[in-house]
């Protein structure tokens, strides 16, 4: 098993988005190419992440641009 190594973005990122959403993150993946913030919520979590009808999905795209 390999050792994941986060950045000061991505930890940087994960703390917004658990304060966020109030869902906890393992890891998250910086992807420039299709402009895009990949997190990996903890088992159980997807709906507070989600938020109701999508309000945390949104929310967090319009703060990260």
């Amino acid at each position: 098993m390999s050792e994941i190594v986060l950045t000061e973005d991505c930890m940087r990122l994960i703390s917004e988005f658990e304060s966020l959403t109030g869902a906890g993150s393992r890891d998250c993946v910086i992807d420039e190419r299709n402009s895009r913030i990949i997190f990996v919520v903890n088992p159980g979590e997807m709906g507070l992440a989600i938020g109701k009808k999508g309000q945390n999905v949104r929310l967090a795209s319009k703060l990260t641009g």
